[in-house]
């Protein structure tokens, strides 16, 4: 069994800041589930490219709101609490907050952890848990964005990827989402008691 509490989770390396939101990755590739589960703040007045090729997720907004734009064909869907949206086709789009949000994140294939987008938006389909370099497919090199808790405030370290994002992509035979059709709900609240 697996407990561990979001308070723990902020206060250890699984906590990743980026400029327009935080992730506090409370499982990881590394607890052998098979996804990776995160509570994510998106900043207010943010917007935020993401494009995961390499992974698909679920995001259920617990509070705050916002709205995801799908760039293929321009809808713009609300985000507020009780709406879950799910990128099972790999859906490039922009992730605006309104107010700050907090988010509940499940992504396929699990994370290792200190996981930042790159320039197209892309978490690697790899990378090194510790955050440091790691060679990818034997030939690849990544620089991961590490923060880390220095006395006084936060110290970013940053990095860029060597190479063009899409030499991480593995075959398109391998990127293929199940038969499912792309959908956004809004999960009304259940009654109080």
């Amino acid at each position: 069994m697996i407990v561990r509490t979001l308070a723990e989770a902020e206060r250890s390396e699984r906590r990743v800041v980026s400029e327009n939101w935080e992730s506090t990755r409370m499982l990881l590739k590394g607890d052998n589930m098979g996804f990776s589960f995160h509570i994510t703040t998106i900043y207010a007045g943010t917007e935020t490219h993401i494009w995961y090729r390499n992974h698909l997720e679920s995001v259920y907004c617990v509070s705050g709101e916002g709205e995801i734009e799908t760039l293929a064909d321009g809808k713009v869907y609300p985000i507020r609490p009780g709406t879950l949206y799910v990128l099972d086709q790999h859906d490039e789009h922009l992730l605006r907050g309104t107010t700050e949000m907090k988010m509940a994140c499940v992504f396929n294939p699990p994370l290792n952890g200190q996981e930042v987008h790159d320039a197209d938006g892309v978490y690697p389909l790899e990378a090194a848990a510790s955050g440091k370099r790691q060679a990818l497919s034997g030939k690849l090199e990544i620089t991961l964005r590490k923060e880390r808790w220095k006395a006084g405030g936060w110290t970013r370290t940053r990095g860029a990827p060597c190479c063009p994002a899409s030499s991480l992509q593995p075959p398109a035979s391998s990127l293929q989402p199940p038969a499912s059709s792309r959908f956004i709900a809004r999960l009304a609240p259940g009654p109080t008691t």
